[in-house]
């Protein structure tokens, strides 16, 4: 398992770094230090899906963790929620919206 971590910057410019876990060679985790919830990428032959997409209602977080791996948003196919907690399902609106997702 390869993990790193990768850093954005408020307005405040106070570093907030999300931790990208490489589940496997097809499958990562994003995690934000503030909470234990993790958002998932999964690369598969039928497109790249998300499983839950964590606290960020702009998916900042999620769309971080995508341009670390070297995934662009556009190759998501699908998000899928384990369930409707604010920390697994904040951001499944905007990335529907934004990239026209099923969710």
């Amino acid at each position: 398992m390869v993990q790193h971590w990768c850093c954005r910057l408020w307005a405040s410019e106070a570093p907030i770094k999300i931790q990208v876990i490489s589940v496997t060679d097809s499958v990562w985790c994003f995690r934000g230090p503030s909470y234990f919830a993790c958002s998932y990428l999964v690369s598969a032959e039928a497109g790249v899906f998300a499983v839950d997409v964590g606290m960020d209602s702009d998916a900042e977080d999620f769309l971080e963790g995508m341009e670390s791996v070297g995934i662009p948003p556009e190759r998501l196919r699908a998000i899928l929620l384990t369930h409707w907690h604010n920390d697994h399902s904040a951001g499944a609106a905007f990335l529907k919206s934004k990239f026209g997702l099923r969710v």
